[in-house]
């Protein structure tokens, strides 16, 4: 994926955070908890003055897809990027390979 794609992805998802976590009755602070940053960090990511870190995006979409709520938006609005997927089931287990 490059660098404009991926900027892009950010970009939107941070447009969209704030109804993504009214859907799940987050605030800024529990929301900022769950990803290990600032409370700061997500303002500044929600108001445009940051372009979050795509650490920071991958897990927002790990958080986000573990609730139907939030889901299906994400789908529904394109911020599922199409390699999200194809990573995650590349992923291995430590014990999925002693077999």
């Amino acid at each position: 994926m490059n660098k404009e794609l991926m900027e892009l992805y950010r970009t939107n998802l941070a447009k969209e955070l704030p109804v993504l976590r009214a859907k799940l009755r987050l605030s800024q602070e529990e929301l900022a908890e769950l990803l290990d940053v600032s409370r700061h960090t997500i303002i500044s990511i929600e108001s445009n003055k940051r372009l979050m870190q795509w650490t920071t995006f991958l897990a927002l979409i790990y958080i986000l897809q573990q609730f139907s709520e939030t889901r299906k938006m994400l789908a529904s609005v394109g911020l599922l990027p199409l390699e999200y997927n194809k990573m995650l089931s590349e992923i291995h287990t430590p014990d999925s390979d002693l077999n």
